[in-house]
Formats: structure tokens, sequence, C-alpha cells
């Protein structure tokens, strides 16, 4: 069963714009990592500085390799953007459609 993963970004202030260009350049590569079923980014509607990532895997090992995969230097320029370290959790798909 697959697991979404569900990821939170805060962006200081002025930065906004900057966060949303550095996670453009990580998508790409999340999308085309082996075992990413889809990949989106979505901006709060009222606090524009909040910036949460939504992925579905087919399971959690198919994730943390992905995560390897992104360059050191683009995580350091995305820390560089934040105003807390970003936070994320894995959540199971428990089948149940609305």
């Amino acid at each position: 069963m697959s697991i979404m993963r569900i990821n939170e970004f805060r962006a200081k202030a002025g930065q906004v714009d900057g966060l949303l260009s550095q996670l453009r350049v990580s998508i790409p590569s999340i999308k085309a990592s082996k075992g990413c079923l889809s990949c989106r980014v979505l901006q709060h509607q009222e606090d524009v500085n909040r910036i949460v990532i939504i992925e579905e895997w087919i399971n959690e090992e198919a994730h943390v390799a992905a995560v390897k995969t992104i360059p050191l230097t683009v995580l350091q320029e995305t820390m560089k953007l934040v105003a807390e370290p970003p936070y994320g959790e894995n959540y199971r798909d428990m089948g149940v459609g609305v």
C-alpha cells in the first residue's frame, strides 16, 4: 500500500519566491525517482510563507532513496530560505475514498 508524505516549509520573511524557486529545482528529480507516484507543491492561501509538498510513494523506502539523490548544495540553499527546519511525516493510504 502506498504512503503519502506531507512536508511543511515556512519561508523566511521576504524569501517565499526564493523558496518556491528552490523547490522547483528539486521537484523534477523527485517526480522522476523510482517509486514516486505523485508530487505537488501547495501554498497556504492566507499565510503565503507556508508551503507544503505532498508526495505519494510506493513505500517509505522509495522516499528515503529519493531524498539521498538530492544534491547537498540544493538542500543547503533551501535551508537558507526557511525560518525553521522543514517538517515532514508519512501517512498510510487507508483506501477509503469519498
